[in-house]
């Protein structure tokens, strides 16, 4: 053979051993500054990632000699270790992401945090950067050097619960303080906040819990709880949940998009006026965790706990299944036809629900079984059990899950692979 042959053969072999290796990495992208650190298990490398670090492998999780966005956040926390960039409330006291949106417009996740104690409540609204991952506070109070501060003008919030958007253009918030909701509007430009609504305070809309001769404003309406809460996208309106089983009933309510009016989109228990609206089993406990879909109401209630259908216009109730797999958060994928349910306290519950198959998945066991785009379960941060109460987030352009973690972290999850990482901290 000859030389030049020789040469030709040896480059060719030592190309095919780099496409070779090239192809033997558990990441979709080979240049990823994480690409050395690929998990070599079959079922990894037969399920790329496209996120830029595989935290599948436990050797890429650990606190040592890990990869940061594949640790817990509470651990990075701790030793001030930053993921993203732009002002962070990691280490405010009692700091809790409780709900929000994405905004395809603004190409950011807009959510709500609140922090401090029962004593002083504070909330702020932060927006995360979808492609950098960013940060920005937009309304609410911060802490500067000294002291608290704020950023926006106007009344400040109390407990943040939740953001959504408004089909004006507007943001609206959920606050809470002990006995008191309040419903603010955010100007998205400014962070300028304005009340809206305020719960047992007669000059706004309130709903009566129906009782006979009350002696007080507590008596006199609706218990509202704070784990419920929608903007109707056609028209504005506001939905709350209530419950108390002595005095009003369970159900949801539906406060008027200028604040004057509520009324009763479904209840049930018994009340001393006899009112009921809606048919279906009766509902007990907090209602939490609205969506809409198809232009019904979905919801999940914790006692007897159901993860319910509500037909808005009748208030007809339709139970679709008992002990759901997550609690507190739903949302609707439309890519793959099921509805994403999380939130249980003291775990990291995630499952996928198919109304069609009445069944669930569970992404910490069910990997591998019925459905096909389900092979891996769950892996990396989003693995540790500490989702708590957190909102949750599908990303449509991804198809990709984010959730608010171990409370104060931003954590993606690929479904299709089961990985996961720290996008913000």
């Amino acid at each position: 053979m000859s030389f030049q042959k020789a040469l030709f053969s040896a480059c060719m072999s030592l190309s095919m051993v780099s496409a070779a290796t090239a192809q033997e990495i558990s990441l979709k992208d080979p240049n990823s500054p994480y690409a050395q650190r690929s998990c070599k298990l079959t079922h990894y490398l037969n399920h790329k990632t496209s996120l830029p670090a595989d935290c599948r492998c436990n050797s890429n999780q650990t606190s040592y000699d890990g990869i940061n966005v594949c640790k817990r956040p509470a651990t990075l926390a701790k030793s001030n270790i930053e993921i993203g960039s732009g002002p962070s409330f990691k280490n405010y006291y009692n700091a809790h992401l409780s709900g929000g949106f994405i905004d395809y417009g603004r190409n950011e996740l807009i959510t709500s945090v609140y922090w401090g104690g029962t004593s002083d409540p504070k909330g702020l609204v932060v927006a995360y950067n979808l492609d950098n991952w960013t940060r920005r506070f937009v309304s609410g109070d911060i802490k500067s050097e000294w002291n608290a501060a704020s950023t926006g003008k106007g009344m400040p919030f109390a407990h943040l619960y939740d953001i959504k958007p408004g089909p004006d253009g507007n943001w609206y918030t959920l606050s809470y303080q002990p006995q008191r909701l309040q419903i603010f509007r955010v100007n998205p430009d400014t962070g300028e906040r304005s009340l809206v609504w305020n719960a047992k305070d007669s000059a706004y809309g309130q709903c009566s819990s129906g009782k006979n001769n009350p002696q007080n404003d507590t008596q006199k309406y609706v218990q509202y709880r704070q784990h419920g809460f929608a903007v109707d996208p056609d028209d504005g309106s506001f939905l709350l949940g209530y419950n108390n089983a002595r005095l009003g009933g369970v159900g949801i309510v539906r406060i008027s998009p200028d604040s004057k009016y509520c009324d009763f989109v479904t209840m049930s228990g018994k009340r001393d006026d006899g009112l009921s609206r809606g048919q279906g089993q009766p509902m007990r406990g907090s209602i939490q965790g609205f969506t809409f879909h198809e232009g019904n109401i979905y919801a999940h209630s914790t006692l007897e706990k159901t993860f319910w259908m509500i037909e808005p216009d009748t208030g007809n109730r339709t139970v679709l299944s008992r002990s759901p797999v997550g609690e507190r958060h739903i949302v609707w994928d439309n890519k793959r036809q099921v509805f994403w349910t999380a939130g249980t306290n003291n775990a990291a519950t995630i499952a996928a629900y198919d109304p069609q198959l009445d069944k669930y998945l569970d992404t910490k066991r069910s990997c591998g079984k019925d459905w096909d785009w389900f092979p891996v379960c769950r892996g990396g941060p989003i693995k540790i059990d500490t989702l708590n109460y957190g909102p949750m987030f599908l990303n449509t352009k991804t198809g990709n899950l984010l959730f608010g973690h171990d409370a104060i972290a931003i954590i993606e999850f690929e479904p299709e692979t089961g990985n996961s990482i720290v996008r913000s901290l």
